[in-house]
C-alpha cells in the first residue's frame, strides 16, 4: 500500500510532468514507473544544462 508521502510524491510527480512535458494525466498514469523515471531524469538533465548555460552567460557578461 502507498504511504502518505509516497502518494504525495506520486501526485507531485504527475503534476510536474503534465505541466513540464505537456503529457496528459491519463497518459502519465498509464506509463510504466521506469518510463516516469526516464522522463524525470531527462527533465533534470535539461534543467542542469540550462542552469550551466545561464551561469556561463553571466560569467561571460561579467568578464567583459
Amino acid at each position: 500500500s502507498l504511504s502518505h508521502s509516497d502518494l504525495k510524491n506520486y501526485y507531485e510527480t504527475v503534476h510536474a510532468l503534465s505541466n513540464r512535458g505537456n503529457h496528459s494525466i491519463e497518459v502519465l498514469e498509464n506509463i510504466y514507473p521506469y518510463e516516469r523515471d526516464i522522463y524525470i531524469s531527462l527533465y533534470n538533465r535539461k534543467d542542469e544544462a540550462e542552469a550551466e548555460a545561464k551561469l556561463q552567460r553571466s560569467m561571460n557578461a561579467y568578464t567583459r
